[in-house]
């Protein structure tokens, strides 16, 4: 176990040290134009918030080749009586009566839906973008965008910011978003990998979209991760970029027991992809002498943040006491000590560069309980009965 806290903590740090070096900046020119892009926004019983999201879309699509399709599930129908009057493309349909993932079977329709209206005339979209129900879209989104990146990359993912943050939970969770900015987005760019998806605020080639939604597996929870994975197992070396220019803001978890519900499709998601790709991840990797999907799988197969934390900070404790008052402590070496100062280094070092290292000191009396529930949710993960799932995310702000 010290050995595999090790690891992580100097993984951690090495990504977040690689991130503060060749930072994207923003081209200069504000008028960005863009080829024909579908803006997809699936939506199962979406809450008040998405008459914004909807009047975002709107703004942000203004004057650029963008088609809007609303797919609402079990929603209230006024919210597709705005949609059209937005003059969007509005579908109500419920996947309720199918087994398995709801949202790989909307993905799925989607797909479907894309590829006739693309042989009927209706539309002809170069890229496809996921929005989700709570995604409200800065209005120069598109505009940030500049033409050579549609030209240069097949995926092209903008930066997610929270709505609002008024509690401990919502704050730690906008932490976790920064982080993997940093981390998975621009330090693994920087090495000359691919950068980690988001689900929404992606823009993906239409033909590579159609493709790897039909290869997901039925099984795995959740959405993001299992779309990686067989994007980085499949044959093609895909190009990307993380663009943080391009923003949309979402809702963050405020409540303690909600945010524990969607870390059970988090992790379950995240296990399950490291636990059944093992294989398909390596021999990826070896087949097209690429280290992006065996450098995924270790991505995977990581602690929860707080977890590791917490965990390596009590074993270093216990370590330290440990050696002083037993002459024989077994631990020559002292590797929960070291690993937590590793890891803590780099967490202070980001949360110096964010601004927000005393207002994090000051919301850390919640961690132990966020903590807590990080480990009840991925012990939940991985049962049985959370496979072939998508727990849907509440919101209480």
């Amino acid at each position: 176990m010290g050995v595999y806290l090790l690891i992580y903590s100097t993984y951690s740090f090495f990504l977040i040290a690689v991130s503060f070096f060749g930072r994207t900046k923003a081209d200069k020119n504000m008028n960005g134009s863009c080829p024909e892009i579908l803006l997809v926004i699936p939506s199962y019983q979406p809450s008040e918030i998405f008459s914004e999201v909807l009047y975002s879309v709107a703004e942000a699509t203004k004057n650029h080749r963008i088609k809007s399709y609303v797919l609402l599930q079990d929603a209230d129908p006024l919210h597709g009586v705005l949609a059209r009057l937005k003059g969007f493309y509005v579908e109500e349909k419920t996947f309720r009566h199918l087994r398995g993932n709801s949202y790989h079977h909307a993905l799925q329709h989607i797909a479907t839906n894309i590829a006739e209206g693309q042989q009927s005339g209706r539309w002809d979209p170069k890229f496809i973008m996921i929005l989700d129900k709570d995604n409200v879209l800065d209005e120069n989104f598109f505009n940030r965008i500049p033409d050579r990146l549609y030209k240069d990359f097949q995926v092209i993912q903008g930066k997610r910011m929270p709505l609002l943050v008024n509690t401990s939970f919502a704050f730690f969770d906008a932490i976790s978003e920064a982080l993997n900015d940093a981390m998975f987005r621009k330090a693994k760019q920087q090495c000359g990998m691919m950068v980690e998806i988001s689900g929404s605020g992606m823009l993906i080639e239409t033909g590579l979209f159609i493709e790897t939604v039909g290869k997901l597996d039925g099984d795995a929870p959740g959405f993001d991760k299992n779309f990686m994975v067989k994007i980085l197992t499949s044959s093609k070396k895909i190009k990307s970029i993380f663009w943080p220019a391009s923003q949309l803001r979402e809702e963050k978890m405020a409540d303690a027991s909600d945010m524990q519900q969607q870390r059970v499709r988090w992790f379950g998601e995240q296990y399950y992809n490291a636990v059944f790709n093992f294989k398909d991840l390596i021999a990826a990797g070896l087949k097209k002498k690429d280290l992006a999907p065996v450098d995924y799988l270790i991505t995977l197969c990581r602690p929860p943040r707080s977890l590791h934390l917490m965990a390596t900070g009590l074993l270093a404790l216990i370590e330290l006491v440990g050696t002083v008052i037993f002459p024989y402590w077994p631990l020559k070496f002292p590797l929960y000590t070291i690993a937590y100062l590793i890891f803590a280094c780099g967490l202070t070092v980001f949360l110096i560069d964010q601004g927000i290292l005393i207002k994090t000191l000051l919301h850390s009396t919640k961690l132990p309980r966020l903590t807590f529930n990080n480990l009840i949710s991925a012990c939940r993960s991985m049962k049985k009965e959370n496979r072939a799932t998508f727990i849907h995310s509440k919101h209480r702000l």
